[in-house]
């Protein structure tokens, strides 16, 4: 992978982290207060929900910084060395716990009542998403490492 290509994929996922971060600190919770404006009968979720859609988003965060971290070992020529594999756990971490909290937004949201057919549809198929992507970085994962131990071998040999 050039250079350049690195830099690309970095000025993205410094864009996306950005946008993240301003999404957290700002948007959720005008919308939550707009939303409990609007909604008053469901002015008592706006804590709870605004602190698992926070949460959710720091997941985010650490997978893209993950992310970041790979990119340099492969623009370093080290991604297949010793604990190459931490990014890949961290951000199977990140997948994981993201899909938990989803899943509790969206128990926490359909117990008040509070959720349209649509949004749920959403949730739940976020959730179903994030259990493929967990398994699909776990399967990655074991390839890195295998790949790893290939190398070590095919250097002993050379």
């Amino acid at each position: 992978m050039g250079r350049t290509t690195i830099r690309a994929l970095r000025a993205l996922l410094a864009t996306i982290f950005l946008g993240v971060l301003a999404t957290q600190t700002a948007l959720l919770p005008w919308f939550a207060a707009v939303m409990a404006q609007d909604a008053p009968e469901f002015a008592d979720l706006r804590l709870p929900v605004l602190v698992l859609a926070v949460l959710i988003l720091a997941c985010v965060e650490v997978a893209l910084v993950a992310i970041w971290r790979l990119l340099g070992r492969v623009g370093d020529g080290r991604i297949f060395t010793a604990n190459s594999d931490r990014p890949v756990v961290a951000i199977i971490g990140a997948v994981v716990t993201a899909t938990v909290l989803v899943a509790a937004l969206t128990w926490v949201l359909g117990s008040a009542g509070a959720m349209p057919p649509l949004l749920g549809l959403v949730l739940v198929a976020t959730t179903v998403c994030g259990g493929a992507l967990t398994l699909l970085m776990v399967v990655l994962r074991r390839l890195l490492l295998t790949a790893t131990q290939d190398r070590a071998e095919l250097a002993e040999v050379i």
